[in-house]
C-alpha cells in the first residue's frame, strides 16, 4: 500500500508510531521524502543520523550529495558531528523547540575538538548560537557511554557576561592549614 506523504505522516512512519505501521519500502520512502524536503536535517537528530546511514548504505539519495554529519576518522568509534555551516543553516530555518544532536561521541567534546578543526568550528558555532540567545545547549549521556551534545532552538535575549556564573576564585597561596 502506498501512502500519500506529508511531513507529519513521513515523520510518523519514520518513527514507527502506532497507527503508522509500514513495510520496509514505505519506511525508506518516508525517509527519502524527508531527505528530499530537507526536513530530516531540521528535526530531532535521531532522524538525521538514520538518514545519513540510509544514504551511506545507498538506500536513499541526497540530491545535494552531502552528508550532514562528519566522521572525524575512519575509526568505527569515531564521533559524528554536524558541519558548522549546516548547524547554522539548520538553526536559521528551525522552529522554537526543535532539537538536534550536533555532536555524538566521547563524552568530552572539549577534548575531542582539540583534535579536529571542523569539530572545533562546530562547537564554536553552537556556542555562538547560545550566546546570541538563539538556542539552548544540553548534554545527554547515553547508557552506552556516548555523549550527545544537543541544541534546542529558542528565541531568548542574548546571554550577557554578567548573566553567566563567575569563574571560581583562586585559593590563596600559602601553606594549607592543619586540622
Amino acid at each position: 500500500m502506498t501512502r500519500s506523504l506529508d511531513l507529519y505522516t513521513a515523520v510518523c512512519i519514520a518513527a514507527g508510531d502506532h497507527g503508522y505501521e509500514s513495510t520496509s519500502e514505505e519506511w525508506i520512502a518516508a525517509y527519502q521524502f524527508l531527505i528530499d524536503s530537507g526536513d530530516v536535517w531540521r528535526i530531532e537528530g535521531f532522524f538525521s543520523r538514520i538518514a545519513d546511514d540510509l544514504i551511506a548504505a545507498g538506500l536513499c539519495t541526497d540530491a545535494r550529495g552531502t552528508h550532514h554529519m562528519t566522521d572525524i576518522t575512519a575509526d568505527l568509534d569515531a564521533p559524528l558531528f554536524w558541519a558548522a555551516e549546516d548547524l547554522a543553516r539548520w538553526r536559521s530555518g528551525a522552529s522554537p523547540g526543535a532539537t538536534i544532536t550536533y555532536y555524538a561521541g566521547l563524552p568530552s567534546l572539549m577534548r575531542a575538538r582539540t583534535k579536529d578543526v571542523a569539530l572545533d568550528q562546530t562547537a564554536a558555532a553552537a556556542w555562538s548560537i547560545y550566546m546570541a540567545g538563539r538556542g539552548i545547549l544540553t548534554f545527554f549521556q547515553r547508557p552506552d557511554g556516548i555523549g550527545e551534545y544537543r541544541l534546542t532552538v529558542a528565541d531568548l535575549e542574548p546571554v550577557r557576561e554578567r548573566d553567566r556564573a563567575p569563574p571560581p576564585t583562586q585559593l590563596p597561596s600559602g601553606k594549607p592549614r592543619k586540622r
